[in-house]
Formats: C-alpha cells, sequence, structure tokens
C-alpha cells in the first residue's frame, strides 16, 4: 500500500519533494497545493535541465512573480528592446538554439535566452540567462575606467 502524500506549495522545497516521491514507488502524490501554476505547469518544470562543462559560463535560473499580468512575448520583447538600446553592450538577447560554450568570450553581463524560459501563470514567470562571468566582468572594469577618465577629463 503506498503512502498518499500531499505537497504544499511548490517552491524549491516543495519541486524537491515531489521529485524524491516521484522517485520513491511506496509514495503516491495526491495533492498538490500551490495557486500560482497549474499542475501541467509543475511538471513542465522538470523538463529543464543545464549542463555546464566549461569553466568561465556561468547560467541564472530566474523565477520571478509579478505584480502585473503579462505575456512571455511581452518580456522577450523588452529584453530586446534594451539589449539594443540602454543596456546595449551589458545584456545580450539570442533567439538560437545555445550551450554554454557558446558564451566563452561574450562580453555581455549577461545574454537573455529566449528559447529557454517559459511562463508558469500570467504572473509567474522562469527566465534564462548566460555570462561569461570572467571576460564579462573584465570587460565591465575596463568599460568604468574608460568613464572614469571621462569623467575626469570634463571636471
Amino acid at each position: 500500500m503506498a503512502l498518499k502524500f500531499g505537497i504544499n506549495g511548490f517552491g524549491r522545497i516543495g519541486r524537491l519533494v515531489l521529485r524524491a516521491c516521484l522517485n520513491n514507488k511506496n509514495v503516491q502524490v495526491v495533492a498538490l497545493n500551490d495557486p500560482f501554476i497549474s499542475l501541467e505547469h509543475m511538471l513542465y518544470l522538470f523538463k529543464i535541465a543545464f549542463r555546464v562543462p566549461v569553466s568561465d559560463v556561468g547560467v541564472v535560473d530566474l523565477t520571478v512573480r509579478l505584480k502585473k499580468e503579462t505575456t512571455y512575448e511581452e518580456i522577450k520583447k523588452i529584453m530586446k528592446h534594451s539589449s539594443e538600446n540602454e543596456l546595449k553592450g551589458i545584456l545580450g538577447y539570442t533567439e538560437d538554439e545555445v550551450v554554454s560554450s557558446d558564451f566563452i568570450g561574450d562580453t555581455h553581463s549577461s545574454v537573455f535566452d529566449a528559447k529557454a524560459g517559459i511562463q508558469l501563470s500570467p504572473t509567474f514567470i522562469k527566465i534564462i540567462a548566460w555570462s561569461d562571468n570572467e571576460f564579462a566582468y573584465s570587460t565591465r572594469i575596463v568599460d568604468l575606467i574608460e568613464y572614469i577618465v571621462k569623467v575626469d577629463s570634463s571636471a
């Protein structure tokens, strides 16, 4: 007889408990209580996997609850606009199929991966961004020195 198990919430611990339950044939998950996302979206969360086999590239997996409803398409549009305007050179944007090694030597502090993110609900979004943390940091240091010289010479 399987142990019947309910999970209240689907934050980090809730997801880990669900994963542990799914791996145990003696446990049956009978309830998932999270008002923000459906069961289909909860199960979809398990489909994402990262393997970052390079020493310099990092990935950010950011899950955000928003105050106002939006769509993932609108988030992508804003990120693309920002990467081409006020954050040009700092924020990158890609819709390519990418892997971690694609970002070795990239000068952006962060590259928004438009294909990797998902919308969990109208107010719950998961975004993915990559960076070559060492090279991008070094590039920002050079930017800062350049800015200091510019400000100093105009004083």
